[in-house]
């Protein structure tokens, strides 16, 4: 996958999970994607393991996980909550907004942030992170 696909195949698995016209999610080959920027924004019942994912090349993940903001489903919080603590993320430079409204809570002391620019409200509304 690259920048482009990788948003179509993800329109497709959440349009039909078990469509599985590019496999198993949790397989994908993800090593050419920079940008996984509102990849799985607002998709509040999403919740499959991505911990293989390669995100050695991304720059960007703001809005990645984030719950919805708008109309009758603004009370309600993404239910993501996987282990993505292997995740090399130490090209990403801009995690803002990327697990608001969410109930994101696995241990990603691990990740090397040193190149991370902004982190705005990267945990707003979402629900204790310990």
């Amino acid at each position: 996958f690259d920048d482009d696909t990788i948003r179509d195949a993800i329109n497709i698995y959440l349009n039909d999970p078990d469509s599985n016209v590019h496999g198993p999610i949790n397989c994908w080959d993800t090593s050419q994607v920079t940008n996984m920027s509102n990849l799985f924004a607002f998709a509040v019942s999403f919740d499959e393991p991505l911990g293989c994912w390669d995100t050695t090349s991304v720059t960007s993940m703001d809005g990645m996980f984030q719950g919805p903001r708008l109309g009758a489903e603004r009370d309600k919080r993404s239910y993501f909550n996987q282990d993505i603590s292997s995740w090399d993320v130490s090209q990403v430079t801009d995690m803002s907004f990327m697990f608001k409204d969410s109930y994101f809570n696995h241990s990603i002391d691990a990740w090397d942030v040193s190149s991370v620019r902004t982190m705005k409200e990267m945990f707003a509304r979402s629900n204790p992170f310990s």
